[in-house]
């Protein structure tokens, strides 16, 4: 018996040979005693593994596998989220007391250092006592000159206040927006038209 018979011997047992082959593999199993033994050993382990994976053991173990797996996917479909759960758990509470307070600590320095990094319109401190500023032409001529550089938000800085302006839309030729003082939470639109 050579390694290709052992090789047919196995196909033999699994049904995978032809007519021929099939002939060829029963008259050698009849007529050689080692070919014989060896397909009663590989009989023998099959039915072995067969009756360990067909044991009560292992049928339970299939069985407890299969319903933890579905205990999951009913858990994972159930699974939603849930407000409530945020609000009134009390992990959340440390978190959230943390973040209001940074909140409190970084915003007023985060917009003053927004404000400090505008692009400035300035007005000339160097002008007679006599001159009066005409507010909005001063305000028209910074619009028009940032707004057609597609700056959108600026300030206008004098030695007597600074103002906060925001060009919140163009509309048919004219610049929409708001104008503040920085010291003053006052707000007052605006609508400066290109000429």
């Amino acid at each position: 018996m050579n390694e290709n018979d052992k090789i047919l011997i196995n196909a033999y047992l699994d049904d995978e040979l032809s007519a021929d082959e099939t002939k060829y593999i029963e008259s050698l199993l009849q007529l050689n005693s080692e070919a014989n033994e060896y397909a009663n050993n590989i009989k023998k382990a099959n039915n072995e593994i067969n009756a360990y994976f067909n044991s009560p053991e292992i049928l339970d173990l299939k069985t407890n596998i299969d319903l933890f797996i579905e205990k999951q996917k009913l858990k994972l479909s159930k699974a939603k989220f849930n407000w409530s759960g945020l609000f009134y758990n009390p992990k959340y509470y440390g978190f959230a007391a943390s973040a209001v307070f940074l909140g409190i600590l970084l915003l007023p320095t985060f917009n003053k250092n927004q404000s400090d990094n505008l692009p400035t319109y300035s007005i000339s401190s160097e002008r007679a006592s006599s001159d009066v500023i005409d507010f909005n032409k001063m305000l028209n001529n910074a619009v028009l000159a940032y707004g057609d550089k597609s700056i959108w938000i600026f300030k206008i800085e004098s030695n007597e206040s600074t103002l906060i302006v925001q060009i919140n839309e163009l509309k048919k030729s004219c610049y929409i927006g708001t104008v503040s003082r920085k010291a003053i939470s006052e707000i007052k639109e605006f609508k400066v038209c290109k000429d």
